[in-house]
């Protein structure tokens, strides 16, 4: 991101909402967090019983895109405005997206969409 640019464009997203809900034991044992999983977990930290350990470990995201705005997981609204543009982009095909924050550079949603004109 850091060789990237500035340019004023003109974006047509049709409107689209998705939600999904993954499963993130296997993602964060190959992460090398193992042990809150299985009977040696020390969660002391956040509980006095020491017979504690994660029995799972869900994600669950929601997004929807539309024309005031866009809401994200636990209804974070960015507003969305649009002024005068240089260049017009229709996106009326499949596309990636992501959603990323400036101050840290991490992707905070990254998807799909597979049929832009379904609604």
């Amino acid at each position: 991101m850091d060789s990237s640019f500035s340019r004023k464009i003109h974006l047509t997203l049709p409107r689209f909402s998705l939600d999904g809900s993954y499963d993130v034991e296997k993602t964060l044992r190959k992460l090398g967090i193992n042990d809150v999983f299985t009977n040696h977990a020390n969660l002391t930290g956040i509980s006095g019983d020491r017979n504690l350990k994660v029995s799972k470990a869900i994600h669950k995201a929601y997004l929807n895109v539309h024309e005031n705005g866009t809401e994200a997981a636990a209804v974070t609204v960015i507003e969305v405005c649009l002024y005068s543009a240089s260049k017009h982009i229709k996106c009326d095909r499949p596309f990636i997206f992501l959603i990323c924050d400036e101050w840290n550079k991490s992707i905070l949603f990254m998807g799909r969409l597979k049929n832009p004109s379904k609604k």
